[in-house]
This record gives C-alpha cells, sequence and structure tokens, in this order.
C-alpha cells in the first residue's frame, strides 16, 4: 500500500449503542464535528462528539451501551472508489501493535476511531509503516 497522508481530528468521541427504531438523538449531532449514525434491524449506533453538551446525556445510557474516549484519524483527501485494501491496510498496521480500531466510511474517505490512550502508539505504528499523520 502506498503511503496515505493521514489527519488526527479535534476532540473525543462516544460509540452509542440504541434499541432498533429509535431516533437519532438530536444531542449527537454537534454542529462542526465529526458524528454518525447507522440503522439495522438488531440497533442503531451513533458515533457522535463528547462535548460538555453530550458528555451528561451519554452518561444517561447504560453500561454496555456507551463506549467514550476515542479519537478519530481520517484518510486526507478524496478516495477513488476503485481503490482497494485501504482499510485492511491501516488496520493490518494497527492490529500488529494491538491496537483495537472501530472503521467509517464516507462516499469520500476513510475513518479509523483509536483508543484515546492508545493514540500515541497508533500514530508511531502508522508512521513507521510510512504514513504521514498530521495532528
Amino acid at each position: 500500500m502506498d503511503a496515505l497522508p493521514l489527519e488526527v481530528l479535534p476532540g473525543t468521541l462516544a460509540v452509542l449503542r440504541f434499541d432498533p427504531g429509535s431516533s437519532i438523538p438530536a444531542w449527537t449531532r454537534v454542529d462542526g464535528c465529526l458524528w454518525a449514525s447507522l440503522q439495522t434491524v438488531d440497533e442503531l449506533t451513533v458515533i457522535c462528539p463528547e462535548t460538555e453538551a453530550t458528555v451528561a446525556e451519554i452518561g444517561k445510557l447504560p453500561e454496555g451501551r456507551r463506549q467514550g474516549d476515542w479519537a478519530a484519524l481520517r484518510v486526507a483527501g478524496v478516495l477513488d472508489f476503485s481503490l482497494t485494501g485501504i482499510l485492511a491496510g491501516l488496520s493490518g498496521i494497527l492490529a500488529a501493535r494491538n491496537v483495537s480500531i472501530f472503521a467509517l466510511s464516507t462516499f469520500d474517505t476513510d475513518y479509523i476511531l483509536v483508543r484515546r490512550g492508545d493514540l500515541s502508539r497508533a500514530l508511531d505504528a502508522l508512521r513507521g509503516a510510512g504514513h504521514t499523520v498530521a495532528e
């Protein structure tokens, strides 16, 4: 895989699980920040910023339905749909360093969430594999 330009997004994220058919809570949508949702027949998953406005709401969710303290890395630029192995390559590098990930993709690019406590190790591993990372 060619070297990729990556960037660490500001802020901290939470990954939340809601019951199937739930509405996306308005408080999870923070303007100017990464947030995402995915609905299946089994659950609604929402990724949202941990801000002063959301921390209290996140804390109301039962244990096991909230995972906080995630940092987001973004593959900078737009990835063509014909490219293969982007997430596989990045996740393999991180797996070799025992860094757990939560992966997201948009129409334009890929995102990898890592635990904030693993961020330094993740950045070292990615840079060691030749990728550039802007913080």
